[in-house]
């Protein structure tokens, strides 16, 4: 049967290489209807923003395999495929173009000199791939001094960037066909720039090659580009105006990136998975594109693999977490409660710009939504079209909360260094008002001497301590929060999770926590003890004896500025 046979099929983790996963020695999910979607749309040039590890690499790969002319014929790796049964229309374009293609997917340094060196190495190899077709193109001795110079990495930027240009009109000429430009990956480069201080020098460089290859190039046939961020016209794509954006939010080709339910469905049942369907949807499915669920591939194909292990985070591990965290230290304490929000399992609606570049990262508090939703941090929370640029965003998956977790975590320990910040949490947990204060307040030193806080900031440090707290513990405890956003306090109650058998919810204590900001560091003392007579006013240990639990630990906290003061008292019930 053809079951057993499909069985024995590799699950393609990390290949992406059409050729290779197409040709049966794979299991091979088709999208190959993306190519006919792709024929189907005008576009001239398209950008194709998605998250890392969606497919976008193998996508280009495919494309480039379809339409390639190529010494060998590839149209076996297509013909069982659904392209095939679409009609002569579609299939009479394969093997019929010249296709340039680059990947800047590895463009990662820190040094401007360095990045340019790869950049230029990977537009001479790109030239010397032609080479044969290249030969036929009866090039002028100025063409061909130019091309030797390209392909020896001995010429110079003007040369660099009008490079893909030159070769789209070689290939022309050569060929008699007008010619598919692919750039993979194009804004690895763009972010690595932002993170060393030399973006102002790769934005220009990506305006000027592709402004020259994709901007009224009569060779141009299609042009096709894939990303993580949209970044926005006015930086790179200035001028384009036959650029078409389709990013998560557009309906057009939203099944074309990740796996659909029908396709993990029919995995599931191919390799026999015994973990019930729903599970494996609350890990890994949930994003929103278009108007379809996705799942994540590369964490679907990984689990595939690995499920009888246990469920895991594969996404999170694959990701550079700077760029978050950086984000993440200069947020205002709205954002915070939003953090907070989503990793209960809320939306929260705010304003999404479509047109984003790095810089704006730092300008606007906004922005951070915009950039945690691209890059697959959140998605939107369901199908219907978004209304202007408000958007309800939400966490999509249990994989991306453990992301989250991970990251505030390794942020959270960084100004104190691990042993220290276990100690601070621990005397937390035991209800040592004493030790605690210490330890908050030398953490509270150390966060403001790392993260240049100014002292109208000082709110935000705590709102980062109460996250940070809560993704330390909720494993350990039920955390119901009662914040008011802006009035600089919050209630926390957290209710230890029972642990089994031998250490029961009855013996371990809640603890609830009043936070409140004093107006001067003279009454803080006095501003603590306020905290915790409010706690025992609003009677807030009463959901404590509701659940059955013992012992409670009030602890009052007050700050103003760099100063913190805490205050216990302990309550059996």
């Amino acid at each position: 049967g053809r079951g057993e046979m499909v069985e024995t099929r590799r699950l393609p983790i990390g290949r992406s290489n059409f050729a290779e996963v197409a040709n049966g020695t794979y299991y091979f999910v088709d999208k190959t209807m993306f190519i006919k979607e792709l024929m189907d749309i005008g576009s001239e040039v398209l950008l194709f923003p998605r998250p890392r590890r969606f497919g976008k690499t193998l996508n280009m790969s495919m494309v480039q395999f379809y339409f390639e002319q190529s010494p060998t014929v590839r149209a076996a790796l297509f013909s069982s495929h659904a392209i095939w049964q679409q009609g002569e229309a579609y299939t009479r374009e394969q093997g019929k173009y010249p296709v340039i293609s680059i990947s800047f997917k590895d463009v990662k340094y820190s040094k401007w000199q360095e990045g340019l060196a790869q950049l230029q190495r990977l537009l001479a190899d790109e030239c010397e791939r032609h080479r044969p077709i290249l030969e036929k193109a009866h090039l002028s001795v100025y063409e061909r001094q130019c091309y030797v110079r390209m392909c020896h990495r001995q010429a110079d930027m003007v040369d660099y960037v009008n490079c893909l240009k030159d070769l789209t009109q070689w290939l022309h000429r050569a060929t008699g066909t007008r010619v598919i430009v692919l750039i993979d990956e194009y804004d690895v480069p763009l972010q690595e720039g932002y993170l060393h201080g030399y973006y102002d020098d790769i934005v220009e460089f990506f305006r000027n090659l592709f402004s020259a290859v994709f901007k009224d190039n009569p060779s141009l046939q299609r042009g096709m580009l894939t990303g993580i961020l949209r970044v926005s016209k006015e930086s790179i794509f200035s001028g384009l105006n036959n650029l078409d954006i389709y990013s998560l939010l557009h309906p057009e080709f939203d099944a074309s990136f990740g796996f659909t339910q029908e396709e993990v469905a029919h995995m599931h049942k191919v390799y026999g998975v015994g973990e019930p369907m729903e599970h494996v949807q609350a890990w890994y499915n949930g994003y929103v594109f278009g108007q379809t669920n996705v799942y994540n591939p590369w964490s679907i194909i990984n689990f595939m693999q690995k499920w009888r292990r246990s469920y895991e985070n594969y996404w999170g591990n694959t990701g550079d977490p700077a760029l978050i965290i950086g984000m993440l230290q200069r947020v205002s304490p709205k954002t915070y409660d939003q953090l907070w929000d989503l990793l209960e399992g809320k939306s929260v609606v705010v304003n999404i710009h479509d047109r984003l570049t790095y810089r704006d990262l730092d300008a606007a508090e906004t922005n951070v939504w915009t950039f945690l939703l691209y890059s697959g941090y959140l998605t939107p929370a369901h199908t219907e079209r978004p209304s202007g640029t408000k958007v309800a965003l939400c966490i999509p998956n249990r994989e991306v909360k453990e992301s989250y977790y991970e990251l505030i975590e390794t942020w959270f320990a960084m100004p104190l260094g691990d042993r220290r910040h276990q100690q601070m949490i621990e005397a937390f947990v035991r209800g040592d008002a004493v030790e605690f204060g210490e330890k908050l307040q030398q953490f509270v030193l150390d966060v403001w001497s790392h993260h240049d806080i100014r002292a109208d900031e000082a709110e935000r440090v705590y709102h980062m301590f109460m996250l940070g707290l809560l993704v330390q513990l909720h494993d350990r405890y039920e955390i119901i929060s009662n914040r008011e956003a802006g009035k600089g306090r919050y209630d926390v109650c957290m209710i230890p999770r029972s642990m089994g058998m031998r250490q029961d919810k009855g013996e371990r204590e809640a603890i609830v926590l009043e936070f409140k900001k004093g107006k001067t560091v003279g009454q803080l003392h006095e501003t603590a003890a306020q905290a915790i007579a409010q706690i025992e006013e609003k009677q807030y240990t009463r959901e404590v004896k509701n659940r059955g639990v013992k012992r409670c630990m009030l602890l009052g906290m007050a700050f103003c500025g760099k100063d913190v003061v805490v205050q216990g008292k302990r309550e059996t019930f």
